[in-house]
Parts: structure tokens; C-alpha cells; sequence
């Protein structure tokens, strides 16, 4: 039986939960799952975007397939708008195999959920079972429980909620993790400064975009008073989480690499600790927003836009750090 193991929903969303579990289940290391996590994007140009929650498109960042597949030798099958007979026959296929199956789930129709029938939002959970004649599914969701916990999700509720479905198989990891050749996988090779520069200067305009024209009213809007379900919130609070599960794929990194050096290693611990810090910034307007939808006060909205700028400074610092570690000789 698939057990649900303890995660932290500070540090995690719940679709890492799923990968979480899955690689529990296997008996697989998955330290690398996020090592593609670290970015920002922010176009205050895009078609048909009101808010700040919209304009922002990188806060929610997926586990990278590509690393849990090749570090961790679990393959990940993607599949997005499928059919209600297509995700029928797929679940069926894998509870019959003993195999498990990631779904998403709009938390409007997933009863565990404290969403349930109030507000639409992103939810990811794991199939174990199927009753037939009560027409229930059996789902384990890390996110909100652990152990041998089992929710009940209505077949009529999945058949509107659902959206796609992620499986698992097995295959062969490498044998060894060379730090210099993740982070050139990542864009954090030593040429790749530049690519990613531009889209931390993004930052900065953000920050002032945010600070001169936020409607927090306009962002609240079909949100039902509910903070957590606003974009903007969940957008802070994952690029919060991104930050420390990067800072978690170095510290994997630099236990398990074999071209870490001892200088690098304490070049890594410093970084860490910074991604740390940063992560606890964006967290912070996370706390700022909430603030401001409960006063209202523009002196708010300042600190909100004093924030990003030192976050825009030293998210760019950050970079040139973790690069220079890529350059270090071995």
C-alpha cells in the first residue's frame, strides 16, 4: 500500500508532495527534483493580464521530469488534456498494476480540500483504488495528511475537476552527479550569466510596477475574501518555496557531487544560506499583502516596493555567486 509521507507546506506545493511520495514509494533519492526551480518572470505587457498575479508566470514551478528522470531513474509521463475515458482506462490500467498515478484535481471539487465547492484552484493528489458500485476513488494527498490516510473523491467530482495525469515507472539513474554538469543543464554553466540576467533585472521593474499601481482589491476579485487562493499570494508564496528547494537541491549536491571541492563546499554553504534568506524575503510579501488587504495603508505598499528592491539586488548578486561556483576549478 502507498503511504503518504509527512510534508512540509511551508516548503512545498502540492504537486511536490506527489513526486515526494512517489519516490518514497520506489525507495528512490529525488534531492535533485528541484534543481530547475530558480527563476522569475515577470511581462507586464501580456494579452488579457489584469493583475499582478497573471503578469507574474514562474512563481509555480514544476518538479523537473528531466532531473528526476536522468539523477533519479523515475520516468515521468506528462499527460495534459486527456479525455474523461482516457483518465478512466489509465487509472483503471494503473490500480490493477499496483502503480501510482499523480491527477490533478481542482480543489473545487475535491472534498478534502478547505476549497471544496468555494473557490477554483490548483490541486494535485495520488489514485490508489476505485469502488465501482459507490463510484468513489481513493486518493492519498501527502499535502494534507500522512500515513495510510485515504480520501474519498466522488467520481462525478473528478470527472469535472480533472485536467491531466502524471505517471511513474522505473529506470536506471546515473551513477554519479557532476555539479558542474547539473548546473550547465540548469543555465548555471559559466557562460550562462547573461541568459539569466535579464529576467532577474525583471525584478527591480516589478517591484516598482507593484509599489505604483497594485490594486489589491482588483487582485482579490473572485477570491471570496480567501488570501490564500489569490494568484499574487500563491505567485509569492512559490517563489518563496523555489528558493529554499533550490537551496536543498545544492545542499544534495554538494553531499553527493564527486567534483566538489572543499573550497566549493564552502562557497555552496554561503550560497545556501543566501537562497534561504531570499526565500524568507519573498515570503515576507507574502505577509505584506495580507497587511495591506487588511489595512489598506499606502505605507504598506512602500514597503512592499522597498522589499523587492533589495530582493532584485541581491537575487542578481545571488547569481554571480552561483555561477562562479560552476567556474571553480576541480
Amino acid at each position: 500500500m502507498l503511504t503518504a509521507i509527512s510534508v512540509d507546506k511551508n516548503k512545498y506545493h502540492c504537486i511536490d508532495s506527489v513526486f515526494l511520495t512517489v519516490a518514497n514509494h520506489f525507495k528512490r533519492e529525488i534531492g535533485l527534483m528541484s534543481v530547475g526551480s530558480w527563476g522569475f518572470d515577470y511581462q507586464p505587457n501580456l494579452v488579457g493580464a489584469r493583475t499582478f498575479g497573471e503578469k507574474l508566470q514562474s512563481g509555480m514551478v514544476l518538479p523537473s521530469r528531466e532531473a528526476v528522470q536522468r539523477y533519479h531513474g523515475i520516468r515521468v509521463d506528462w499527460q495534459e488534456n486527456v479525455t474523461w475515458g482516457e483518465l478512466k482506462s489509465v487509472i483503471n490500467t494503473h490500480i490493477k498494476e499496483k502503480r501510482p498515478l499523480g491527477i490533478y484535481i481542482n480543489g473545487y471539487n475535491c472534498p478534502w480540500n478547505p476549497v471544496y465547492h468555494q473557490v477554483k484552484v490548483d490541486h494535485y493528489c495520488i489514485v490508489v483504488g476505485y469502488d465501482a458500485k459507490k463510484k468513489i476513488y481513493y486518493c492519498v494527498d501527502s499535502y494534507f495528511s500522512q500515513g495510510l490516510k485515504v480520501y474519498s473523491l466522488p467520481e462525478a467530482d473528478l470527472k469535472d475537476g480533472f485536467r491531466e495525469y502524471i505517471s511513474f515507472r522505473l529506470e536506471t539513474p546515473v551513477s554519479s552527479y557532476s555539479l558542474r554538469q547539473i548546473f550547465q543543464d540548469v543555465q548555471l554553466g559559466e557562460n550562462d550569466f547573461f541568459i539569466r540576467k535579464t529576467s532577474f533585472e525583471n525584478i527591480e521593474r516589478f517591484g516598482r510596477d507593484l509599489s505604483q499601481e497594485l490594486d489589491i482589491d482588483l487582485e482579490m476579485k473572485n477570491c471570496k475574501g480567501e488570501i490564500e487562493t489569490a494568484r499574487l499570494y500563491r505567485q509569492f508564496i512559490q517563489y518563496s518555496q523555489r528558493r529554499q528547494n533550490f537551496a536543498d537541491a545544492l545542499i544534495f549536491l554538494r553531499s553527493n557531487a564527486y567534483d566538489v571541492t572543499t573550497q566549493m563546499a564552502v562557497n555552496l554553504e554561503f550560497v545556501i544560506d543566501e537562497f534561504n534568506k531570499i526565500s524568507k524575503m519573498w515570503k515576507n510579501m507574502a505577509m505584506l499583502m495580507i497587511k495591506l488587504l487588511l489595512t489598506k495603508k499606502d505605507i504598506v505598499l512602500e514597503k512592499m516596493g522597498d522589499v523587492m528592491e533589495q530582493i532584485a539586488k541581491n537575487e542578481l548578486k545571488l547569481l554571480e555567486n552561483t555561477i562562479d561556483i560552476g567556474r571553480m576549478k576541480t
